[in-house]
């Protein structure tokens, strides 16, 4: 009977060293995620953005601090929670990220008005109830500082019911192009940073929150291209009542907070658009810029396919189409390291080519409709201009014109001769091929065409 109960304890020991080793490995090394997480050759994952994350409850808490005092009779303490199992990983230009839903025990969300326009109370209620919040953890791909933004999107009454998916399927670095609304950027704590004005799927202007004014009277301003914007922070309360027959039904309606934010923004105005309208994947600030009149991550702002008409020219299976104003710009930093001067310069009349077939192995043939042209011609522009950036940012001469537009070109060459494609300044010379102005954004995906 001894023997029996020895071999069962150790079969039993033998087993539970086994799941345990299994339950060691299938889980990340939490010393291994550490070090990725401070190193900027790991792109952000959801392990990361778990420690990180972690460790930002642990300093700053779950609790949503007030921003004034709340007429709510609820007595919980309101949480927020980040559900990582919808996180989506993704990255732009200057960072890593993870974006995912953030939910309240008791939501807050907010309006945006101008010059004293106000909506009906009905509308502002619906607008509320389309609004939700996004929880950003992101790593600088340069640096590996990881930081988080919390991102309040805020759709047009106009714009809802626009979509085939629920509004809430956009995100920051893919906006419906029937998205109208604003994108609020806060801190953890609750401080708001920018706001991002968004004109179906494109963002317009931009405002800075600097101060918070807790008044209800919004004096009017006459200055020439001068607007005041007013943010009112609302939150929702909700209650049951017994309906007839007993059955419960839970009543939601949103009520303002009292605190109440106002911005006014005298600038230029051009072409009836503010001439910074930031970048909804810029989360330190509305611009990402490195300072001066020029932003030196322009490389964010991705060629639109929708910038290429390719037509088929008189030439077998070929088609074509030009671009002009193609934008080159960035900061030249020279061997020193800081900015030196700044280049902003166009390439005209480049003229992309590609077969309308390719022929398949077994000598069938694949089509290639001019939709799928134009998202190889956006891919070739895309990756030249970041090349060209790569090649002169810290020439140690300074870079001419003439020098960045023939290697921009012959990059351009470069990437369509590896779809069997050209690009270059005469084509085939068809009468056929249509020039247009390149077109440039990231707030839609630019290779949707």
């Amino acid at each position: 009977m001894k023997t029996k109960l020895s071999a069962v304890f150790l079969a039993l020991l033998f087993i539970g060293i086994f799941f345990a080793c299994r339950k060691d490995s299938s889980s990340p090394n939490s010393a291994v995620v550490k070090e990725q997480l401070a190193d900027p050759n790991y792109p952000m994952n959801v392990a990361q953005g778990k420690m990180y994350y972690k460790s930002l409850i642990k300093k700053e808490g779950k609790i949503v601090l007030k921003s004034a005092i709340s007429t709510s009779s609820e007595t919980r303490k309101n949480k927020k929670f980040a559900i990582f199992s919808k996180a989506i990983t993704t990255e732009s230009s200057k960072f890593t990220y993870l974006e995912m839903p953030l939910v309240y025990n008791k939501r807050p969300s907010v309006i945006l008005s101008f010059n004293n326009v106000k909506e009906s109370k009905d509308v502002i209620q619906k607008i509320l109830r389309g609004s939700f919040d996004r929880l950003v953890i992101y790593k600088d791909k340069a640096t590996g500082k990881v930081n988080q933004r919390i991102i309040t999107f805020v759709p047009d009454v106009s714009c809802l019911g626009k979509f085939s998916k629920d509004v809430k399927s956009n995100r920051t670095g893919k906006l419906d192009r029937n998205f109208s609304g604003w994108l609020v950027y806060s801190k953890w704590d609750g401080t708001k940073l920018f706001a991002i004005k968004i004109n179906n799927g494109r963002a317009k202007h931009s405002i800075k929150y600097k101060g918070k004014k807790n008044i209800k009277e919004l004096a009017s301003t006459s200055t020439e291209n001068c607007v005041t914007y007013e943010t009112i922070e609302y939150e929702i309360d909700c209650f049951t009542v017994t309906a007839e027959g007993g059955e419960e039904v839970e009543i939601c309606n949103w009520s303002e907070t009292g605190a109440v934010w106002y911005e006014t923004i005298c600038e230029p105005v051009e072409d009836e658009e503010w001439e910074e309208p930031g970048d909804p994947e810029c989360y330190e600030d509305n611009t990402c810029s490195e300072g001066g009149d020029y932003d030196d991550a322009e490389a964010v702002f991705d060629t639109d396919c929708e910038s290429f008409s390719f037509k088929k020219t008189t030439a077998a299976n070929w088609q074509e189409a030009g671009l002009n104003k193609i934008s080159l710009k960035m900061a030249w930093i020279g061997s020193g390291g800081s900015v030196l001067a700044y280049r902003n310069i166009q390439v005209n009349h480049l003229v992309y080519g590609l077969p309308t077939f390719y022929t398949n192995a077994n000598g069938t043939t694949t089509p290639l409709s001019g939709g799928e042209a134009a998202n190889i011609a956006a891919a070739a522009t895309e990756w030249a201009r970041n090349m060209t950036y790569t090649e002169f940012r810290a020439s140690p001469t300074y870079p001419s014109d003439a020098a960045m537009q023939t290697y921009f070109k012959a990059q351009v060459n470069t990437y369509m001769s590896s779809h069997m494609g050209t690009a270059g300044v005469t084509g085939s010379g068809s009468s056929a091929i249509v020039f247009n102005d390149e077109e440039r954004s990231h707030y839609t995906d630019p290779n949707d065409c």
